[in-house]
């Protein structure tokens, strides 16, 4: 009987476990898959029976996305940096994930966003927030997910992008929206890191259910969106020196967003006629 073959690891695990491992690297301020083992997992390090020192080093792997780290180790990795699990168990690796029905986005995806951007999606009762879902999202719906810009955000843009492809409706507001929430988001660590490979799973999960962005974007695409990620932190920098910023990350993304609306600003970017223009 043949043995069989492990499926190929998919993009989207490769990415996010990437992802949490930067995340963690980054706030630990550790320099090394050696230093983040030994507060992590301090135990992994022991003595064989020769008294020689040896460790598991399996933190390589997770760098480079190789395998996906237990419930335990997750759990591990949370009690010394806050967040790391929730980044890696986060509903928008399911609604990237394009085997996963839109039905069931809807039904089961949506309510796991945050309160904020509930808000934005669903429409008002004398509550709040109701349970009846917009029929769309709006350009002012979508310039307020922008300056929230965060993987809640992006996901919301992105159910809302394949319900559009379902209903053969237009698509190229959202599409721009997520470009736009893309870049604020890759300003920060860790998805600076990994900016374009963020970029590339956006494209081919996502702006390639409707045509293939390399054709209207040219093959320079990914390369393109990193060179207009540093340009947007410069801005940013810039405003910063100026002192033209509030002091809180809610303040500097309405900045960012603001800057991508601006005609003047635009032109520092490549293909920034994907921000102002119907492209996709």
């Amino acid at each position: 009987m043949k043995n069989t073959q492990m499926e190929k690891r998919s993009e989207l695990d490769i990415v996010r476990v990437s992802l949490w491992y930067w995340y963690i690297r980054v706030n630990l301020s550790k320099n090394s898959d050696y230093q983040i083992e030994k507060v992590i997992e301090p135990d992994a390090f022991n003595k064989n029976k020769h008294g020689d020192a040896y460790h598991n080093n399996k933190w390589r792997g997770y760098r480079l996305g190789k395998h996906t780290p237990s419930p335990i180790l997750i759990s591990q990795a949370e009690s010394h940096v806050q967040g790391s699990s929730m980044l890696l168990k986060h509903t928008f690796w399911k609604v990237m994930n394009n085997s996963i029905s839109i039905e069931s986005l809807l039904s089961d995806e949506l309510r796991n966003l945050s309160w904020e951007v509930q808000r934005i999606l669903y429409k008002a009762n004398k509550y709040d927030c109701g349970s009846t879902l917009v029929t769309h999202l709006s350009k002012r719906k979508l310039r307020q997910l922008e300056c929230l810009a965060g993987l809640d955000a992006l996901a919301a843009q992105i159910i809302f992008f394949k319900l559009a492809v379902q209903r053969e409706e237009d698509t190229s507001a959202l599409s721009q929206s997520i470009y736009r929430t893309s870049l604020i988001i890759c300003t920060e660590l860790p998805f600076f890191n990994y900016r374009e490979h963020f970029i590339s799973l956006v494209n081919w999960n996502v702006f390639s259910l409707v045509s293939s962005t390399e054709k209207v974007l040219g093959k320079n695409f990914v390369d393109s969106f990193s060179k207009n990620v540093r340009t947007l932190i410069n801005l940013l920098l810039s405003m910063e020196d100026k002192g033209e910023l509030g002091i809180t990350r809610k303040e500097s993304v309405r900045a960012l967003s603001d800057l991508l609306y601006e005609t003047q600003v635009l032109k520092y970017f490549e293909g920034g006629n994907l921000l102002v223009a119907d492209v996709i």
